[in-house]
């Protein structure tokens, strides 16, 4: 699949793939992150904090070093978005919501956010990434949701 491959030399780390980037994370301990992809080769070993994200479509990779409680905030019912893209966030909330969650203009969901959002309430969530842009989140039923510009 040309993603990332994650080799264990530690107990406790964050994996995250969307269709346009994947992204490692050490809590603790030390990950081998190795790409086996032939247009983006790589092999580094992650030490605590440390991160690696690989951007597919831009044939790119980052690292970087966030505090170690940031890493797997999922497990506390977080997200934690640095420069997603709106859809990136949709994506992850839809995990959370017991329905559908629809972005009416793809213009939309090329628009970043960064912040930090409940998962346990991924409908204010939706709220928080929209207000920024002055977006709309319309409850048409509780199972159906959408985000548009009015």
């Amino acid at each position: 699949s040309g993603q990332p491959e994650a080799t264990v030399v530690g107990p406790a780390f964050n994996v995250h793939f969307s269709p346009t980037r994947s992204s490692i994370a050490v809590r603790e301990g030390t990950v081998k992150v190795t790409s086996h992809n032939v247009s983006l080769p790589f092999e580094d070993y992650l030490q605590r904090g440390e991160w690696i994200q690989v951007a597919w479509n831009e044939k790119t990779f980052q690292r970087g070093v966030v505090p170690p409680e940031q890493i797997g905030t999922w497990l506390q019912g977080r997200l934690v978005a640095k420069d997603w893209t709106i859809s990136e966030v949709v994506a992850e909330l839809r995990r959370y919501h017991h329905g559908l969650i629809v972005v009416t203009d793809d213009k939309i969901g090329q628009m970043k956010v960064t912040g930090v959002y409940d998962l346990r309430n991924p409908i204010e969530s939706l709220r928080a990434v929209a207000q920024p842009y002055d977006l709309v989140v319309r409850e048409a039923t509780p199972y159906f949701v959408f985000l548009s510009p009015f």
